[in-house]
Order: C-alpha cells, then sequence, then structure tokens
C-alpha cells in the first residue's frame, strides 16, 4: 500500500509545507513550515491509498484542526495616547479610553488592563480600558501640570502575555486665578503741563493661570475726575485732558483688571500728584500772597 496527496493543485502544493504523509504508514506528520492558528485554523486535504499490487485506489478527505496556543500579546490601537482632563474636575472624572485586541482565542483573547507601575492620580477600568481620575487637581500646584503612566494590556491565558503604551494626561486651565496687583499702592508724580497723550506708567499684573486665561484688559473705576487720564486695555496710564494745579492737584484713582472672567481681589490704588512747572513755582514763590 502506497500513500499521497491527491492533487498537485496549487492550494495542495501549499498545503504540503505545513503536512506530509509517509508514502508507506500514511502517517500524516507535520511539514518544515511553523503552522500559525491566525492565519489557518483548518487544513482540508485529500489523500489517496492505492494498493501496489491490484492497483485499486481509495481517496478520502481529512479536515486537520489546528489548535490555538496563546502566543499572541495584545496589540494597542495607538502608540500612545494623550487625555486632558480640566482642573478642578471632581474625581472619577472620566479622561480617555485606551482598547487593545488580542487575536488568540479563548482566554488567551481576553484582554485586562491595569497601571504599572501603580499612580496615586488615576485609574483604569481593567475591562473597559476607561481611565479615571482619583482627585482633583490644580493645574498651578508644582507637578500637576501633566502626567506622565503606562497602561499595561494582558491577556488571560495560561502562560499571560502583555504589552504595556504610554498615556500623557494634560491638565487643562480653568481660568480660576484672577489677575493681581503687586503693589497695590502707586504714587506718581505728574507736570501740569504734560502734553496730552503722554503715557505716564504701564501697569502690570500677575496671573497664576495659563495661555488665554492670562490675558489682561484694565480700567478706571473710580476718582478720575473731569476724565483727566485715560486706561488703555493694555494697562497703559495716558493722560487724556489737559490738567490744571489750581483746579486739581491731586487725583487718587482706582484700577481693576480683569481676564475676563475674574477681577483682581483688589484693586490698584493710584495717587497721581500734579507739580508745577519751574516758572510757574518761581512765580509762585516770588508772588504768593503774605
Amino acid at each position: 500500500m502506497s500513500y499521497q496527496v491527491l492533487s498537485d493543485n496549487r492550494k495542495v502544493q501549499k498545503d504540503r509545507e505545513y503536512f506530509n504523509i509517509h508514502p508507506n504508514t500514511g502517517v500524516i506528520t507535520t511539514g518544515g513550515k511553523a503552522i500559525d492558528y491566525e492565519e489557518h485554523s483548518v487544513f482540508r486535504m485529500q489523500f489517496l491509498a492505492k494498493d501496489t499490487i491490484t492497483d485499486l485506489i481509495s481517496t478520502c478527505l481529512v479536515l486537520i484542526n489546528v489548535t490555538d496556543v496563546n502566543d499572541n500579546s495584545p496589540i494597542f490601537g495607538a502608540a500612545w495616547y494623550e487625555g486632558r482632563v480640566l482642573e478642578n474636575s471632581p474625581p472619577n472624572t472620566e479622561v480617555l479610553r485606551i482598547q487593545a485586541h488580542d487575536v488568540d482565542t479563548g482566554d488567551g483573547g481576553k484582554v485586562t488592563y491595569s497601571i504599572d507601575p501603580f499612580s496615586p492620580y488615576f485609574t483604569v477600568d481593567r475591562d473597559t480600558g476607561v481611565i479615571r481620575t482619583t482627585q482633583l487637581f490644580d493645574r498651578e500646584t508644582k507637578d500637576q501640570e501633566r502626567f506622565l503612566i503606562t497602561c499595561v494590556a494582558r491577556d488571560n491565558g495560561v502562560s499571560p502575555n502583555k504589552r504595556g503604551v504610554s498615556i500623557e494626561i494634560i491638565v487643562v486651565d480653568d481660568n480660576d486665578n484672577g489677575p493681581k496687583f503687586e503693589p497695590t499702592d502707586y504714587s506718581l508724580t505728574v507736570k501740569e503741563n504734560v502734553p496730552v497723550g503722554k503715557v505716564v506708567y504701564e501697569f502690570t499684573v500677575k496671573d497664576s493661570d495659563f495661555g488665554v486665561n492670562t490675558k489682561t484688559e484694565f480700567y478706571i473705576s473710580d476718582g478720575n475726575q473731569a476724565h483727566a487720564f485715560h486706561l488703555t486695555t493694555g494697562g497703559k496710564l495716558v493722560v487724556d485732558n489737559k490738567l490744571d494745579y489750581e483746579t486739581t492737584k491731586e487725583y487718587k484713582l482706582k484700577i481693576i483688571a480683569t481676564d475676563g472672567r475674574r477681577n483682581s481681589p483688589s484693586p490698584a490704588n493710584v495717587i497721581i500728584k500734579v507739580s508745577l512747572t519751574f516758572a510757574l513755582w518761581y512765580f509762585f514763590q516770588i508772588f504768593k500772597p503774605y
């Protein structure tokens, strides 16, 4: 009795790379090419048996089922992830969801998630991959602007495979701080003959927030008699009307800074003293009444 593969078509030639049949014993063995369940889970091959004396033949179809082994690691849908969370968001706020896929079957294809090493700031749902916060963040606090964590996807096979992915989580500014004048008290001296349009001072503030939340505008809230001064939104204090020492010798302005959401907790208190020019001062010294 002799045995052989029935057909020499292309598919059979390919299958012969995986399986052989012994011509004398009929024992089917694996060939030289490694079998991958994820590529071929079933092989269908026809074999021929021939009686060497009578030349009678018989054929059969053999189905070879490949058993899956846990030989693949989970694969994430991205090489790395980036998430954002607004500062002051309550604990348990969802940041993002990660997802990994394992082509193995059974428990070897079931993936669970963990954060490794442990993070006190975030948790990940072991089944869904949803990452959540564990606490409230203040972006203005040192080391709370951004976080870098590593999440691990692990399959549940007998010999588990795992893969990690890096995740950057950025804390987004909430504009929870108002601009602050430092200092809050100012004293200026301006000559009586200063030209209209002259910038006499430029105010600045400090704001612990970030980006557009630090954009500040300024305005005079009190003390600007006769509209003697004008304050640009950028903080420049400009002479807006001719000053007259005999009419007003001193101005007490209150200036507010705002970032559009919050005002400065304390206004700037500005005392502006109008001084005479030397010629007028000399005139008053000579002709002042006794």
